[in-house]
């Protein structure tokens, strides 16, 4: 028995200081905060309940307990103290709000397992962890939430892509409320101890069950279809579809069908599918709502195994074609899921790029020509390997497997490609090493022609992956907060959290909510200075572009309105993408009527903005580059719609690149309001007076679009 208990205190003593060393040298649990918290949290779970399995005597008891709970987070902030880049901050309560509670909840499941049966108790203690654990999997696979709350680790997001995971009220009254109802089952366990547990286990099951699908929905612990319709109201029904929308939809109900619809279609004769499927499709109002009933804020995401998608209003457009190859996609996925072999990102993501083929309204190989050439490039076969998907920045990952898999459609038929899908066997699919294939694959973009413009490649791909950044738990929370205050108008708070953040990890979100708060407090000169000094910092990044339209405004307001007309030039000439030249014609415009008219634009409220840019109207030349913003400012407002609408039958658009993206967004907009006739005219206009290679297939899909639902109309 003396050497279970020396096995048994070794668990639950030295794995997690073990475990809390070997966390310092990772990313993101290097810190004192979230990822930390949560690894510990199952380790103090096991150490909880194996330290009362040992029975050991109350001073050495409470001695090894204090050793376990304490050392990890003495580890943990001397690391984060003396030696980690990031600051020690407000994260390290989630140590208090995750781990020590998990302790609790071990030694409570540990004494209620000894009170029903004293045989093969460790057994039985880490079989209930693994209950605990898959508990909340299998809550993710029945119900639409992709975050949810667990008694053994607390809370878990459910994806990568929000970068603020903060402590909340529904957290801590989480922890609370699960380890009152433990507290309340261990008691019950006790007055069962000497009886047969039959009674207790029923009872036990019965507090589950009612745990699971009555209370945890009502305090917002777990989110039901039924409580997401019971918020978007408004419900469309088509042959393929279930839409739950809310009522006051910019987007017109005719053209959201159709749209789902046409999807549909072209995506089932591209897989060559037989399956008919009805997909509930969610498209939430703004983010707030999304984040709050479905658990993520920034990704669109698909659950094929249960036939439904998760948009917001804000992206649908941009998503619903991707998010519902992957419903369809899992006719020939595998269970339980309905994706791909071995759950490969690569193969999931990469097959819905592929079919999808837009990036940015440009052809994914365009895109994953400007990675190779500008060295942003990855190999093929180690991108493919495992979970290797997400230690790459998204936009690399994204864009090379889906290029890959397209050429694979394309040079080797879909059979192969769902084949692939379904084996995760490369050899077994083509017959071929993905070696082989990817030196294929690299002649093939090679010999496609397109031109390279590294300023384009350094938009899309100068970022780091979430695992390479500095901090960004920390950098993310007091951000967050910082905007509140900026958007409260408290600007010398926003300026003090902003300058906290940069000056720990340098982030350009932080330096951007610096700028803005000086701009906010007439601080116009240091502002200037503060973003000319930055500029060579980032440089060679994403942001730079953003940097130098901050600069020019800056020092438009400083009165160096020759300076900013050089930076618009130069935003002209470097062209990193038709939004980016697009604004760039704006600034050139508004400077030519002097810098009194460019800084009231500046300070201008968007319906002002809107009457300003029309001045513009008669300009033949630039007036098309105005066209795209002109319909982001009218969306909200019927008056400015109609006013673009008079305007644009005036406009007589000729063949370049800026004339046909407009006649490209005219007919998205159009279409979007079911007004066919019209988007048919603009679809049509870009359809035939494009020569542009990468915009090319992006513009044949908008034209057949917009074609077939005049077809199902008629």
């Amino acid at each position: 028995m003396l050497p279970k208990i020396k096995i048994q205190l070794f668990i639950a003593l030295f794995l997690p200081i073990v475990i809390s060393i070997f966390l310092q040298f990772l990313p993101l649990t290097n810190t004192t905060g979230f990822e930390f918290s949560f690894i510990l949290s199952i380790w103090l779970f096991i150490s909880g309940g194996l330290i009362f399995l040992s029975k050991l005597k109350n001073k050495l008891k409470y001695i090894v307990i204090l050793s376990a709970l304490v050392l990890p987070l003495i580890i943990s902030l001397v690391s984060n103290i003396f030696i980690s880049d990031c600051p020690l901050s407000i994260d390290a309560l989630f140590y208090f709000v995750l781990s020590l509670p998990a302790f609790l909840v071990g030694y409570f499941s540990a004494r209620i397992i000894n009170n029903i049966q004293r045989k093969y108790c460790v057994i039985s203690f880490l079989t209930l962890l693994i209950v605990f654990l898959f508990g909340s999997l299998f809550e993710v696979y029945i119900r639409p939430q992709v975050y949810f709350f667990n008694i053994v680790f607390g809370y878990l997001p459910g994806t990568i892509y929000d970068e603020n995971i903060s402590i909340t009220s529904t957290l801590i009254f989480y922890r609370i409320s699960s380890l009152l109802l433990l507290y309340f089952v261990l008691k019950l366990s006790d007055s069962s101890r000497y009886k047969k547990p039959y009674g207790f286990i029923f009872i036990l099951i019965a507090v589950s069950v009612i745990w699971l699908f009555y209370i945890k929905p009502i305090f917002g612990f777990s989110t039901t279809e039924e409580k997401i319709k019971s918020e978007l109201t408004l419900e469309l029904l088509t042959e393929h579809f279930k839409i739950y929308t809310d009522p006051n939809i910019a987007y017109d109900t005719t053209s959201l069908k159709n749209l789902h619809e046409f999807y549909y279609s072209v995506n089932e004769s591209n897989l060559k599918l037989e399956d008919k499927k009805v997909i509930t499709s969610f498209i939430f109002k703004n983010s707030d709502q999304k984040k709050r009933l479905f658990g993520s804020a920034n990704a669109d995401v698909a659950k094929p195994w249960l036939n439904q998608i998760y948009l917001d209003q804000s992206s649908f457009t941009n998503t619903l074609k991707h998010e519902l190859i992957h419903i369809q996609a899992g006719e020939f996925g595998n269970p339980p899921f309905d994706v791909a072999a071995g759950l490969n990102p690569s193969l999931i993501e990469g097959l819905a790029v592929a079919l999808e083929n837009n990036f940015d309204n440009t052809e994914i190989d365009y895109v994953a020509n400007l990675a190779m050439q500008n060295g942003y490039g990855e190999r093929i076969s180690n991108l493919f390997k495992g979970m290797s998907f997400f230690s790459s920045l998204p936009s690399t990952a994204y864009i090379l497997s889906g290029s890959f898999m397209k050429f694979l459609y394309n040079e080797y038929g879909v059979g192969k490609l769902k084949n692939l899908y379904s084996t995760g066997d490369f050899e077994k699919a083509y017959g071929k090493q993905i070696d082989e294939l990817e030196i294929e694959f690299a002649n093939f973009i090679d010999n496609r022609g397109f031109e390279n413009n590294p300023e384009t490649a350094k938009l899309y791909f100068g970022r780091q992956p979430l695992i390479r950044k500095k901090c960004p738990r920390f950098a993310a929370r007091v951000e967050n907060k910082a905007w509140e205050d900026f958007r409260n108008k408290d600007y010398k708070s926003s300026m003090e959290k902003f300058s906290f953040v940069h000056n720990s990890v340098g982030t350009y979100s932080s330096f951007n909510g610096i700028i803005w708060s000086k701009i906010r407090l007439n601080q116009y000169e240091e502002a200037y200075e503060s973003a000319l000094e930055k500029l060579p910092t980032f440089k060679n990044t994403s942001y730079f572009y953003n940097l130098n339209f901050r600069i020019a405004e800056l020092a438009a307001i400083n009165n160096d309105s020759t300076f900013s007309s050089a930076i618009i030039d130069s935003l002209l000439n470097w062209n990193p993408s038709i939004r980016y030249y697009n604004e760039a014609v704006i600034h050139k415009l508004l400077l030519q009527e002097g810098t009194e008219f460019y800084l009231n634009y500046f300070f201008a409220e968007v319906n002002k903005k809107f009457e300003m840019l029309l001045n513009f109207k008669e300009n033949e030349k630039y007036f098309p580059s105005l066209i795209p913003r002109l319909i982001d400012y009218a969306m909200t407002d019927r008056e400015n719609q109609k006013q673009v609408e008079d305007i644009i039958k005036e406009v007589n658009l000729s063949s370049d690149r800026e004339n046909v993206y407009a006649a490209y967004k005219l007919s998205q907009y159009y279409f979007s309001k079911n007004q066919l006739e019209d988007a048919l005219k603009y679809a049509e206009f870009a359809w035939n007076n494009n020569f542009i290679k990468e915009y090319q297939s992006i513009i044949n899909e908008n034209h057949s679009l917009i074609s077939w639902a005049i077809d199902i109309e008629k």
